[in-house]
């Protein structure tokens, strides 16, 4: 069916159609284009117009979608990492270990972790690293850099430089505290 300009265009074809039917629409179009290109350029841009409305229907359509939300470790999951964690606290720890011991690649681990734990799995394990290191320095032990190297901490600098940004005193201050509340 030629396009005429006064005529009625030709349905677009819905979503559901076949291909065939879209491209037959497209080649008549076109075929109507080369035949008034130069006697008509208003009814050939026309038709080029109408072309690009039915490209513009078949193309697939951006919708927004939500990002999923990341779905946390599951019981068997958490129950490993925590074991993970808790057993080699006093050595290097990696995310790459963890995301192994949970069976999980690093970036699925990571996410997983944040969604179970609300945090990182480095600031988790600092986090228990500070906590065992508490109950050592509560139990008397005493020297720091025992401490520390039990902890998993580089060295005593190490150590006590990350137990006053996280407590907000020294060691050796925490310590008084503890004697004084006791």
């Amino acid at each position: 069916m030629p396009f005429v300009a006064n005529s009625a265009r030709p349905a677009l074809p819905s979503a559901g159609s076949a291909n065939a039917d879209m491209v037959s629409a497209l080649l008549k179009l076109l075929d109507e284009v080369e035949l008034a290109f130069e006697r008509d350029p208003l009814r050939a841009r026309r038709c080029v117009a109408h072309a690009q409305e039915i490209l513009a229907g078949c193309a697939p359509r951006k919708t927004a979608s939500a990002p999923q939300p990341d779905r946390p470790l599951t019981n068997w999951q958490r129950r490993r990492v925590l074991d993970h964690v808790a057993a080699h606290l006093d050595g290097p720890l990696s995310a790459d270990a963890m995301a192994r011991s949970a069976g999980l690649s690093v970036s699925h681990f990571t996410r997983a972790f944040r969604a179970t734990f609300g945090t990182t799995p480095y600031a988790y394990v600092l986090k228990e690293r500070m906590e065992r290191a508490k109950h050592m320095l509560s139990q008397g032990v005493e020297s720091f850099s025992q401490v520390a190297l039990a902890c998993g901490f580089s060295d005593q600098a190490h150590f006590c430089k990350l137990f006053k940004r996280m407590n907000g005193v020294t060691p050796t201050a925490w310590l008084r505290l503890q004697a004084d509340a006791a």
